[in-house]
């Protein structure tokens, strides 16, 4: 139910282990609706940079415009986008998990010091205040949705077991063997 999170992300992640069982299914995860095609919700974040330059100045702090996506363990593979440092979202990160966050090469590259991301945070929205973990970073995606060089340049990628929304896209990938077998079928 979306009025209860815990309980969502627990249906969430009992469909996936289900999903992981089939013998026909290589991957399977959930995203926030149009992570597919690389839109997302549009929001401002702050990272712990460490020691970065902004305008000549060094801060501590850096505020980005960024898109965020929710998704869950597989998506990256699913989505065909290499994690090239870290690690990706993972079925661990669950409800009562420490709030982690995978970010993309771009973001990682202009807004945290040395391009090291992982292991600093990112506070991503405005209220309340929530500090997240960056567990790895993965390649830029570039939207191919009507409406996507109106997206920002860097995206953040949440659990979404850590926040459960009601309206969720199943991405389901087949093993090789399933598709011959089913294009056989109907032939």
């Amino acid at each position: 139910e979306a009025g209860d999170p815990p309980r969502l992300a627990a249906d969430y992640a009992s469909l996936l282990a289900d999903l992981e069982g089939l013998s026909d299914v290589q991957a399977a995860s959930l995203t926030s609706p149009g992570a597919l095609i690389g839109l997302g919700q549009n929001d401002g974040a702050i990272t712990d940079c460490g020691r970065c330059a902004w305008d000549g100045i060094a801060v501590q702090f850096h505020p980005v415009y960024a898109a965020l996506h929710l998704v869950s363990a597989d998506t990256f593979r699913t989505l065909g986008l290499r994690v090239t440092a870290g690690r990706g979202i993972g079925s661990a990160d669950g409800w009562s998990a420490e709030p982690v966050a995978v970010v993309s090469q771009s973001l990682a590259d202009d807004h945290f010091e040395d391009h090291q991301a992982v292991g600093r945070r990112i506070q991503v929205g405005h209220a309340p205040a929530r500090w997240y973990t960056v567990v790895g970073v993965v390649a830029d995606q570039l939207p191919a949705g009507f409406g996507g060089g109106l997206q920002p340049s860097y995206a953040v990628y949440l659990s979404v077991l850590q926040h459960p929304v009601s309206a969720v896209d199943l991405l389901v990938r087949g093993s090789a063997d399933s598709a011959s077998t089913r294009r056989g079928e109907r032939e």
